[in-house]
């Protein structure tokens, strides 16, 4: 009993980590990764990006998608649209999540968006 119980610990372990995995940051690829360990801090210049540039690059490969998202929220942002579109492999998946996110804000988490507006 005793090498089964470390068995099944072993295998909740595992799957306790694939699980966490989901949340982790993945590697972007042409760029050094965000943690540098053992080399001491990096200077300021080179931790920043030149994120309009990044901005306005996703928002040219993905611009049919994000207009067409504003069927799905007409009171969405630009930058709402591109996170959603960014975020699912097709406009109908994106559309489908936007509309919940849009009836969750209007409907059951109303009370919190209102308070996250006032905390603001």
């Amino acid at each position: 009993a005793s090498q089964r119980s470390r068995t099944m610990s072993k295998r909740a372990f595992i799957t306790l980590l694939h699980a966490c995995a989901a949340f982790a940051p993945t590697p972007r690829v042409g760029r050094a990764p965000a943690l540098r360990v053992g080399r001491g801090p990096r200077p300021l210049s080179a931790a920043t990006t030149d994120a309009t540039k990044d901005v306005a690059a996703l928002l040219r490969t993905k611009r049919a998608v994000v207009d067409g998202l504003a069927k799905a929220d007409p009171n969405a942002s630009e930058m709402t649209r591109l996170r959603f579109a960014s975020a699912f492999a097709t406009q109908s998946q994106a559309a489908a999540a936007l509309r919940e996110t849009a009836a969750w804000r209007a409907g059951a988490g109303k009370p919190i968006v209102e308070a996250a507006s006032k905390a603001v």
